[in-house]
C-alpha cells in the first residue's frame, strides 16, 4: 500500500528547548499510540475471523440443502434458485472477508541497533549529554511516520469490513428479494 505520508520531525527550535525526561515522556506516549495502531489491526483481523466462520457455516448449510435438493427433484423450483442465489452472494460477501485478513506488514515499535548506533548521533557538535535527547528525537520521528501507516492501513481495513459485514446483514434482503422475484415474474 503506498501512501503519500511524510516524514514528521520535530522543529529545531522545540528540540532545543525540551529535556531528556521531556523527550523521553513525548517517546512514550508515541509507542504507545504505535502498540494501538498495531493491536487495532489484530482486532481487526479478529473480528473477521468470526464473520467468516459465520459465513462459512452457512455456506455450508445452504450448499449441503441444494446437493439434496438436486438429488431428490433434479428440478429448478423458487426455492432452489433462491439458494444458489444466496450461496452465491454470501461466498462473494466471504470473498471481501477473507482479502481483509490477508497478511500486511504492520510497522512496529524499535529500531536496529545499527540504526540508533549512527555516526550522526555521536558527532562532536553533540554534547554527550544531549546524546540521549537526540535518540529519542530520532525515534519520534520514526515512530510517527510507522503510527501514519498503520493507520493509514487499518482505516482501510475497517473500511472493507464495515462493507463486508453490512454486505452480510442484507442477506436476507437479497435473498427475499430473488424469491419474490420469482414467484411474482
Amino acid at each position: 500500500m503506498k501512501s503519500q505520508i511524510t516524514r514528521w520531525s520535530p522543529k529545531i527550535s522545540n528540540q532545543q528547548k525540551v529535556s531528556a525526561e521531556h523527550t523521553k515522556f513525548i517517546f512514550e506516549q508515541a509507542e504507545k499510540f504505535l502498540k494501538d495502531s498495531i493491536e487495532t489491526g489484530a482486532l481487526i483481523v479478529a473480528r473477521l475471523n468470526v464473520l467468516i466462520n459465520i459465513l462459512s457455516g452457512i455456506i455450508v448449510g445452504i450448499v449441503a440443502f441444494l446437493i439434496a435438493q438436486w438429488q431428490k427433484t433434479h428440478t429448478s423450483d423458487q426455492i432452489f434458485i433462491t439458494s444458489v442465489v444466496g450461496a452465491s452472494y454470501l461466498f462473494l460477501v466471504s470473498i471481501f472477508a477473507v482479502w481483509n485478513i490477508k497478511p500486511y506488514t504492520y510497522k512496529i515499535n524499535g529500531s536496529l541497533p545499527v540504526d540508533l548506533f549512527s555516526d550522526r548521533f555521536f558527532q562532536t557538535s553533540i554534547p554527550d549529554a544531549d546524546i540521549i535527547k537526540h535518540l529519542y528525537i530520532s525515534e519520534m520521528s520514526n515512530y510517527q511516520l510507522r503510527i501514519e501507516e498503520n493507520c493509514l492501513l487499518n482505516r482501510g481495513r475497517w473500511r472493507l469490513y464495515k462493507f463486508t459485514l453490512w454486505a452480510f446483514l442484507l442477506t436476507p434482503i437479497i435473498i427475499a428479494i430473488t424469491y419474490v422475484i420469482q414467484v411474482y415474474p
